[in-house]
């Protein structure tokens, strides 16, 4: 079995690899990387319940996994300039995914979300992951019933990318 890594741990990689490349990312940018990961690492193996364990949830601007929506509220819509933290038995730790040691193509997936969706704007973003057919767009019915409670099950995200897949696949 794959994946299901603590949000913080990805969300800190998308950080680090902005910072790497001297560019500022913001909450909204992180939250739909970080599902978009999540939803071709759902498409990518049968055998996986996706590269987090937290549950994703349609709030108005898409999709949202709220612990990082906690995590980073402090900086609205300003450049997120600090990792996510955890703490465990009162230590203060910096979640990293290689310290679960992720597959080699679970890296290259997050490269491939990087470099294709990482060049797009917070509202750019939006507007791919509330398109008619998207997950965020089925549960929300067009967007005409958003809360913050809705959740969206790993069915549907695997279902649309795993679509998505086949036509970049030519199938």
């Amino acid at each position: 079995m794959t994946g299901s890594y603590p949000c913080e741990a990805v969300a800190n990689w998308f950080i680090k690899k902005f910072q790497g490349d001297q560019k500022a990312i913001t909450q909204l940018q992180l939250q739909k990387l970080v599902y978009i990961a999540h939803g071709w690492h759902l498409a990518s193996s049968v055998n996986t319940d996706g590269i987090i364990a937290e549950a994703i949830f349609a709030w108005k601007y898409g999709p949202v996994i709220p612990r990082l929506w906690e995590e980073f509220a402090q900086f609205g819509s300003r450049p997120i300039t600090d990792f996510a933290t955890d703490e465990v038995d009162g230590h203060i730790f910096v979640p990293d995914i290689s310290n679960h040691s992720p597959q080699a193509w679970e890296i290259q997936l997050l490269d491939y979300v990087y470099d294709v969706y990482g060049r797009l704007t917070g509202p750019q973003l939006i507007e791919l992951t509330h398109k008619p057919g998207t997950p965020w767009h089925s549960v929300t019915e067009g967007g005409t019933k958003i809360s913050s409670n809705k959740l969206i099950n790993n069915s549907v995200i695997r279902d649309y990318y795993a679509q998505l897949l086949e036509e970049l696949n030519g199938n």
